[in-house]
């Protein structure tokens, strides 16, 4: 399951001041939200283009700590801790290890539109009911789950120039799991003033519904009647590969370029989502389960400027596109400045502008008028709309490489709501604002 937050960002990232100048040619990437394929791929980068905190030689662990709370507003809460442990070994050779440990609660949309009186829909499992009250979004209250993930990764250098990186990552929940690879490597020319990398990841999902994988365009059925099912259990296959130049430009500025392309295939639905199919006056007659393409392809193109600008201070600004074949485009503009108080403090303000465009399958609401299509889905996380990420980081460092740091920010998303049957849309919140608060404590240290 996942949070409301279509952020792609990272919500868990433990890496602190140490790895963030730019004074040495040193390279850095982007982390990634989950320990999966696209994960497994930043984070071999991470390490093949030096973004780690371990030295060559130091053969101490790097340990970073973090907790990270985040809650919506009336919706779902989280509670994630994580551990990155990396070390130094012999030859110049690196291993990290990471764990991630999250719990969700509370209450997250299941895709039907806000209707002129109370709603009544059955449960995932199929045993129980659940009411959304006139004019309110349809939340489904029972929304609970905890995941596992844990990933290693290893890189050696093959030459002077030549960095080669593996990986494995794992997760588990309760109605989910994850196997994963990947491959990556990385050349130095120009006196290790340009870096070319190229990586390759892949992941077996399996997929175990709560109550029974839906048919996609059923009808929900009412309780202890699972008609509307077909199987306990279905499977997705996710294939990243990943092509980037990283360039310093002067002792004090990095340019980074990333390309990335993604394959899935198979089982795309999300089981737990439900459309509205609305008569002439809007009124819901049914609801029927979601249904998406098996098939999705995705491109995104990153660019990444790290700038020093005296007494350790960096400025890290970057830009994404993104564009899939299901009809999503996005546009996602970050930016960090680390500003060093003095040897001991520092804060990190940031804000982040995310704007994307609905999926072609996307309805707030469907016509009970002619024949369903043949792809739709309420989610609103593939609707239209803006977030923006406005907060700051600060950290103390003290004794031999400890640290101890804070991050509060904010979250705020809104969508745009489509024309409905009968004026709906003029007559409810059919795509309601969304607020969500972060807060992350984070301890580094060496051990």
């Amino acid at each position: 399951m996942q949070l409301n937050n279509p952020q792609p960002v990272a919500l868990t990232s433990t890496s602190t001041s140490k790895a963030s100048t730019v004074k040495t040619p040193k390279r850095s990437h982007s982390k990634a939200t989950k320990i999966g394929v696209a994960a497994g791929l930043a984070q071999a980068t991470s390490l093949l283009l030096g973004a780690t905190p371990a030295l060559a030689g130091d053969k101490s662990w790097d340990i970073d700590t973090a907790v990270l709370f985040y809650s919506e507003t009336d919706r779902v809460s989280a509670v994630e801790p994580v551990i990155s442990a990396t070390k130094s070994l012999e030859g110049d050779r690196i291993w990290n290890i990471k764990l991630v440990v999250d719990s969700l609660t509370g209450a997250t949309p299941n895709g039907a539109a806000p209707a002129d009186e109370a709603q009544t829909f059955t449960s995932p499992s199929g045993n129980d009911n659940y009411t959304a009250q006139t004019s309110e979004t349809p939340l489904d209250d029972n929304f609970k789950d905890t995941r596992a993930a844990l990933s290693t990764q290893y890189v050696t250098p093959l030459n002077n120039n030549l960095k080669l990186s593996g990986g494995v990552a794992v997760s588990r929940e309760y109605d989910y799991q994850s196997l994963g690879f990947n491959a990556n490597v990385a050349q130095d020319f120009n006196q290790h003033n340009t870096t070319v990398s190229a990586g390759i990841a892949f992941a077996s999902d399996t997929l175990k519904p709560v109550g029974g994988k839906p048919i996609a365009l059923a009808d929900m059925k009412p309780i202890d009647d699972d008609t509307s099912k077909a199987g306990d259990d279905d499977s997705k296959t996710v294939t990243d590969v990943l092509l980037g130049v990283t360039q310093v430009m002067s002792p004090n500025w990095l340019m980074q370029f990333n390309y990335s392309l993604s394959q899935q295939s198979g089982y795309l639905n999300d089981p737990y989502k439900v459309v509205s199919v609305l008569n002439s006056s809007g009124q819901p007659e049914r609801y029927v389960y979601e249904s998406r393409p098996d098939e999705r392809t995705k491109h995104s193109f990153f660019i990444r400027s790290k700038s020093h600008h005296g007494n350790d201070n960096v400025l890290d600004v970057s830009y994404r596109y993104h564009t899939d074949d299901w009809g999503i485009d996005s546009h996602t503009v970050d930016a960090r400045f680390l500003w060093h108080i003095n040897k001991q403090h520092y804060i990190q303000p940031h804000i982040r502008y995310y704007q994307q465009a609905a999926a072609d399958f996307y309805s707030q609401g469907l016509s009970s008028a002619g024949a369903l299509p043949d792809f739709a889905t309420g989610d609103s996380r593939l609707g239209e709309f803006t977030g923006i990420t406005i907060g700051a980081k600060y950290g103390y460092l003290f004794g031999d490489d400890k640290e101890i740091n804070l991050r509060i920010e904010s979250y705020n998303q809104t969508g745009k709501a489509q024309a409905l049957p009968g004026e709906l849309d003029q007559r409810h919140d059919i795509y309601p604002d969304l607020d969500a608060v972060i807060v992350q404590v984070g301890y580094s240290f060496k051990f």
